[in-house]
This record gives structure tokens, sequence and C-alpha cells, in this order.
């Protein structure tokens, strides 16, 4: 149907920049029909009831379209449902023109179709970037931030909009900023990929973060994750390590001193015996026992310290808890360290002026005292 008056050719003018159909709205009588379109149409499309061309399309954009419709202005998108049960999308530009309503309507369903797929490939790449550990930030060669790639889940301090509108010299510290751009340059120059690990200071807290630079197009693709935990790990292995050397070295010197230890009363014991098979005078004879016994007593608790070692490596240790009066426990500190004291060093007991009584192992604190 081809309509010629003034005003329908105002109508062709107006939308004739663009291969579309273009329609008629007569609201009086609840008809809409094409006066020319180019678009590829069925039988029983070139007119039909406004009531049902409404019921055909998209209840989400129903709407949309019925308002645009009744006020003669606006553009719709919107999709309809159509006789062989494929959908077509359609865009309808609204317009008034004395005291009728017009439209442009395009078929955009290649268009929404592009959108579509814009849409899966943007959301699988979101799905994969929420996999991944950490986040990425993109680079050009001058170190500007040219994207801010997160995960759902992800804040960072700065918002992304801030951070494209930087450099970053303006984020990292002089030396962390120099250590991106120089493998920036290497990567853009020789298409390499680089790794990197440095350190940022956030309040009181130091984190320490890995990044992968990719180079593509002119641009660095860097990924980040943070390994906080791996370094702080590292950290503590590393510690441990230097405990248990010095823990090592620590056990070699108190078993090459405690050789020693055991050399003295032993050759005490020795000693004293021997003279004690000479000497006749008995009062001489039990002073020297009381030494024989007393050195006795020494080499034994110096035994029993190599095997508390041994305890204590394997985590067998215990104590034995009693009470213990204080004047007496000093007295026997004071008769076992006596001999074994070093040339210019000397050992003064002072016993209480009350008697005192201790909850202790009495062994462990006479270890104590020994290794002093």
């Amino acid at each position: 149907m081809q309509i010629t008056n003034p005003q329908i050719d105002d109508i062709l003018g107006l939308f004739s920049t663009t291969e579309t159909g273009i329609r008629e709205w007569d609201l009086s009588r609840g008809e809409v029909m094409f006066i020319n379109q180019t678009l590829t149409l069925k039988p029983g499309e070139c007119k039909a009831k406004i009531s049902e061309y409404l019921a055909s399309s998209n209840p989400a954009n129903r709407e949309a379209l019925a308002i645009a419709l009744a006020a003669g202005k606006g553009s719709v998108e919107y999709c309809r449902e159509m006789p062989g049960g494929e959908k077509q999308w359609l865009r309808e530009q609204f317009v008034s023109r004395g005291g009728k309503v017009f439209s442009r309507v395009e078929d955009i369903t290649a268009i929404q179709a592009a959108r579509e797929s814009v849409r899966a490939e943007k959301k699988r790449f979101q799905n994969l970037v929420n996999a991944m550990h950490g986040f990425m930030f993109v680079f050009d060669a001058d170190f500007n931030f040219r994207d801010v790639i997160l995960p759902d889940h992800m804040s960072l301090l700065h918002p992304r909009e801030e951070l494209l509108k930087m450099n970053g010299r303006n984020i990292f510290s002089p030396e962390v900023s120099d250590l991106y751009v120089a493998n920036i340059a290497d990567s853009l120059a020789t298409g390499k990929v680089n790794e990197i690990e440095y350190w940022l200071d956030m309040g009181n807290v130091r984190y320490h973060f890995n990044g992968r630079l990719v180079p593509n197009d002119g641009l660095v693709y860097v990924q980040i994750r943070d390994i906080s935990d791996r370094v702080r790990r590292m950290e503590e292995l590393v510690a441990a390590r230097n405990k248990a050397e010095q823990a090592d070295t620590m056990k070699s010197a108190f078993i090459s001193n405690m050789s020693h230890e055991i050399r003295t009363p032993l050759n005490a014991i020795i000693g004293f015996t021997e003279v004690m098979a000479d000497e006749d005078d008995s009062a001489l004879r039990k002073e020297y026992l009381e030494i024989v016994h007393t050195n006795n007593d020494m080499l034994m608790r110096l035994i029993g310290d190599v095997l508390d070692l041994s305890r204590i490596e394997s985590g067998k240790v215990e104590m034995a808890y009693a009470m213990t009066d204080a004047a007496t426990l000093m007295s026997e500190v004071g008769q076992a360290n006596q001999l074994s004291m070093r040339p210019g060093v000397e050992l003064h007991i002072v016993p209480p002026d009350a008697q005192v009584w201790l909850y202790t192992d009495a062994k462990r604190v006479k270890q104590v005292y020994s290794t002093l």
C-alpha cells in the first residue's frame, strides 16, 4: 500500500536515512499497517490489530511499547514471537504528525544475537576472572592504568574509576614503580612473559604480591596474586630452621661441656677413693667418703641431665612437683656446685631468716643452677 499525500511524504523523508519499515498506527480504529517497508514480511503482516500486535510482543517490553505508542514519541526495543514460533527483535521509533502516530521499525534480530554473544563471552570471561587467584591490571608503555579486572567478590583500596585516571607511580613506591616500568618495557620489547615480586605496606601490615606480566597488542596485562601467606610461611620455616640450627649448636656445646663436667666428679671419686685406701685416720676417711658421695651425686645428676636432654628432644619431660624447704634446697645446690666453680668464682649460699617452703621440682631447680 502506497500513500502519497504530503503528510506521508514528510514522514517518509524523516525516516529515509535507513532501510526500515514505516508504519502508521490508527489508534481510533485500533489498526497498524505498513505504508512503506524494506523488511521481509510474511503474509498477513502488512496490517494487524494493535491489540493483537501488542499481545505478540515480549511481556517485559510490552508496557514500554504501549507507553511510547500512546505518547507518539520515543524509541523501544522489543521481542516478538512470530506465528512460526521464532523470535524477532525490533527497534521502533515513534513520531506524531497531524494527530497521527507513525513509526520506523527496524529488524535488529542479528544485532541482538551479537549482543547476546558478547554478553555470553563477557560472562565466560568474568567466570574465568572469578576462578583465578588474584586480579589483573592492564598498563600501557607509560605505566598508565588502562584497565582493572577484578573478580566479583573483590574490591581494591582505590575504585576502578579512579585507577583508570592514574599512573602507576601514583599508587606504588618509587622502588616498586621502577621494577614495574623496567619489566613492562622488557615485555613489550621482547614479547617475553616476566614475573616480579614486591611488597606494599598498608597501615601497619606488609603485604607481598606476585605479578605475572603478559604483553599483548601494545599493552601489558599483569596478573597479581597476594602471596603474603606463602612469604609468611617461608619466613616461619626459615625461623624454625635457624632455631633448630641454634638448638643443635647449643646441644653440641652442652655435650662438650658435659663431657668436661663429668670428668670433674669422676676424677674426684677416683682420686679420693685411692687416697682412702691408704688413709688410716678415720676422721679423714669419713671426710673423703663425704666428698666421694657428693661427687657421686654430682655425677648422677650430670648423667640425669644428659638423659633429660633426650627426653626434651622427644617431648617426654615430666615435672615432679613437691613441697621443698628452700634452705635445704639451696644448701644442696651449693654443695653440688662448689667443686665445679671456675677459678676466681665463688659461690655463697645465704639461707633465709625464716623457713620458706616452695612447691617446685627440686631436681629441675638444681639443673637450672648447674647450667648458670
